[in-house]
């Protein structure tokens, strides 16, 4: 993950799946980013923005105008970065 920046509380997250070293074992857990981060951080996970936006679509549970917002912030950032879009 990117982003060493703290999210301000109550402002909108996205949460990610992230690989963590716990001593001599590695496992999985949550990761959170700021929804322009999170177009950013595709660069190192693989995948496109349309991707993110389809699994934002399918597990958000913010309302439409406010998912709209987020997922307009990650357009934004996405064409900003250059981050790759499904063809």
């Amino acid at each position: 993950m990117l982003c060493e920046q703290p999210i301000d509380k109550g402002a909108f997250r996205i949460a990610v799946e992230r690989e963590l070293e716990v001593g001599s074992n590695v496992t999985r857990g949550a990761g959170y980013l700021h929804p322009r981060c999170a177009a950013a951080n595709l660069e190192n996970i693989g995948g496109t923005i349309d991707e993110l936006i389809e699994a934002l679509r399918a597990n958000s549970k913010l309302d439409e105008a406010e998912l709209d917002g987020v997922i307009a912030d990650i357009e934004e950032a996405g064409d900003e970065t250059g981050a790759a879009r499904a063809n």
